[in-house]
């Protein structure tokens, strides 16, 4: 027990940062729609994060590989937590747009310094079981998020909603904080960061990317399945309130009932952590995803 003390303080922290996470995105898809009324530009906002990633993804690694991890993710949820603290002050919808992708810009470090990190926390037998914890965590936000932000909009509004992520941005910066350092190399060894050194590290996933095709076309695969689950997701706040007419709190009720799902999958993924194949893992989480997603298909035809 003594050994998960480090890795059950970091999914407590990121934990915390998912639970604020879809309270605001519950709270901004409201907020966004009132403001505007429109579908589209409720869709705007899941196209953000996207385009973040595109801006950033071509150098963001190269940064990630030569700067202490544990230092990068506290001052990436502080950053964060500081420019999602301004969002209820902006009434302008161009404005929202622009301030949310300088947060997705700086959040998109976070993910691959996390993971890098995690590497090097949790030893190879124990990110099975640590990983399922991780999904496990992240499922329970997923129920609980939207539930607390139905409840919380009612009765205090969109804004605070926004407010309370900024908080868990904060919180889990300070458990990060408490964690040790996981860098083999000292700073004043670390390779400088050059023109010539992103060009030579777009060389090597260039020859990663020759090097195993299969793993690529299945992983291009996967994202364009992803994305169009995105895609469905942008438009569920107003399919909810504009044609079902539902309040605010359903919708959030609507959305925990998805996070009842996924938290039962996570938690079959724990127990079997150590007795199914990654690959298994990969094609019947697919499979089940695919079927899902038809009878939703059938049930909105019907």
């Amino acid at each position: 027990m003594k050994y998960w003390k480090n890795p059950l303080l970091l999914i407590s922290g990121i934990g915390i940062s998912y639970l604020g996470n879809w309270i605001y995105l519950i709270a901004l898809n409201i907020s966004i729609l009132d403001l505007t009324g429109s579908a589209v530009a409720v869709a705007g906002l899941y196209m953000i994060r996207p385009v973040a990633m595109l801006i950033t993804n071509m150098w963001s690694g190269s940064i990630i590989d030569r700067v202490n991890k544990r230092k990068l993710m506290i001052t990436v949820d502080v950053i964060r937590g500081i420019l999602v603290c301004i969002v209820p002050f902006i009434s302008s919808l161009w404005a929202i747009y622009s301030l949310l992708l300088l947060i997705n810009i700086v959040g998109a470090f976070f993910g691959p310094s996390s993971s890098v990190y995690i590497t090097k926390l949790v030893p190879a037998e124990n990110r099975k079981r640590f990983n399922s914890i991780l999904s496990m965590t992240s499922s329970g936000a997923f129920l609980l998020g939207p539930a607390i932000a139905g409840v919380l909009i009612m009765i205090v509004g969109t804004e605070l909603c926004i407010i309370i992520n900024a908080a868990t941005f904060m919180v889990c910066a300070l458990f990060i904080y408490f964690l040790p350092n996981v860098d083999d190399a000292p700073a004043t060894l670390r390779e400088p960061i050059k023109w010539k050194t992103l060009v030579n590290d777009w060389k090597a996933v260039h020859g990663f990317m020759r090097s195993a095709r299969f793993f690529i076309v299945v992983y291009i695969l996967f994202q364009g399945a992803t994305l169009l689950g995105f895609a469905v997701d942008s438009q569920e706040v107003t399919f909810i309130k504009q044609h079902l007419e539902l309040t605010d709190r359903d919708y959030g009720l609507i959305v925990s009932i998805t996070g009842i799902g996924s938290l039962a999958g996570a938690a079959a993924a724990a127990l079997m952590s150590k007795k199914v194949h990654l690959k298994l893992y990969v094609g019947a989480g697919m499979l089940l995803t695919t079927i899902g997603m038809y009878c939703s298909m059938l049930l909105l035809i019907l």
